[in-house]
């Protein structure tokens, strides 16, 4: 069994995102797949991005706007977001607190993308 957490993922740090990758061939074993869980400070936002494999945003805490293609909507706790591969997508932070969602791409991004996407080292490592 592996049992990852944010204190021991590798997380990027920037325009009051903090995202903590979980799940995915730079942590584990996995092959297929990438997680990250990620926090948007409030009035920060996810610039709209695209990228081959497809994704989920699960949203756990907050409220926000989420852009998929020509589409707005908003978000909320509970909420779950497909996004086809191929199709910009991004998401801001409309409510007062942290928004929080667990991502999931598949298949995984590439080893490289991974290390750029998530350069830093474990919180634990600092």
């Amino acid at each position: 069994m592996q049992i990852l957490n944010r204190t021991n993922a590798p997380r990027y740090i920037r325009d009051g995102i903090v995202g903590h990758l979980l799940v995915s061939p730079r942590t584990c074993d996995a092959r297929h797949l990438a997680t990250s869980f990620v926090e948007i400070a409030s009035g920060g936002g996810q610039r709209r991005h695209c990228h081959d494999p497809e994704q989920v945003y699960f949203i756990i805490e907050g409220l926000g706007y989420m852009t998929v293609g020509d589409e707005l909507a908003k978000v909320e706790a509970g909420d779950c977001i497909y996004v086809p591969s191929g199709v910009s997508h991004g998401l801001q932070n409309i409510g007062d607190g942290l928004l929080r969602y667990l991502g999931i791409v598949s298949p995984s991004f590439s080893d490289d993308e991974l290390k750029e996407a998530w350069p830093d080292t474990a919180e634990s490592e600092s």
